[in-house]
């Protein structure tokens, strides 16, 4: 467990999990991100490759609460069902994400409202695609401060593969994988309701303002010569031709 700022009253967090046995490969992990303003930061991470999977609910329970009853996403494509089973049931924490399933938009944040909402969210090709590619950008243009050295050593090792993303051979991805989460999270309507912010029109504001400063402004040349003028019976003449008074 790293802890790099401690819970602010007030402030608005999110938790993304990503689960593994603890049999000593994959790791389960925590990332805790202070969304209350732009950038994001990187507040807390835990990592663990041999906690046994009954007691990860336990330590994201206390950790999220510690952060101000944090909202939780956690990703359920293998093990992680039985976690987020654990935390809402169990546990009976009430701020753990809930998916929709749609047959065009795919898996979208839910109010919890309907029957086929799921707890939790699978990490398919489309949410990949996407949550790589925001991470990528929230990174590039400095929205997202990861204080965390194996997050970073792990975004060093962290490749395309044909088609998707995932670590290199013999590296781990799993805190790489809890931010992509995240940077698919930040496009969600729901999220952008919840915190205030709309990351996409940050993005383009800046974008703007960039593309303006870059404009070339029109100006005028003075040489430091003043013109002359020279009338002669009714006609002026000057540098620049002859000006008729008769027209």
């Amino acid at each position: 467990m790293d802890v790099y700022e401690n819970p602010i009253e007030g402030h608005l967090y999110i938790a993304t999990v990503d689960c593994a046995e603890g049999v000593g490969a994959d790791y389960s992990t925590i990332n805790i991100i202070d969304v209350s303003q732009v950038p994001y930061r990187q507040v807390a991470k835990y990592r663990s490759n041999k906690l046994p999977l009954l007691f990860f609910p336990t330590i994201i329970y206390s950790l999220c609460r510690r952060y101000n009853e944090a909202f939780i996403l956690v990703e359920t494509n293998n093990i992680g069902q039985q976690v987020v089973d654990i935390l809402h049931y169990d546990l009976e924490y009430e701020n753990v994400y809930k998916i929709d399933h749609h047959h065009i938009k795919g898996q979208t944040i839910s109010g919890g409202f309907k029957r086929a909402s799921n707890f939790g969210i699978k990490t398919t090709k489309t949410v990949k695609k996407i949550g790589c590619a925001n991470l990528k950008t929230l990174i590039e243009s400095d929205k997202l401060i990861i204080n965390d050295f194996d997050t970073i050593a792990e975004m060093n090792t962290f490749v395309r593969i044909r088609d998707s993303y995932s670590a290199e051979e013999g590296n781990n991805d799993d805190l790489v994988m809890g931010l992509v989460l995240f940077a698919w999270l930040t496009a969600q309507s729901y999220f952008r309701d919840a915190t205030n912010i709309d990351i996409r029109r940050v993005l383009l504001q800046e974008q703007n303002m960039l593309a303006e400063e870059d404009l070339v402004p029109v100006g005028f040349i003075d040489d430091g010569r003043r013109e002359e003028v020279l009338v002669d019976s009714g006609d002026v003449w000057t540098q620049k031709g002859y000006f008729s008074s008769t027209l």
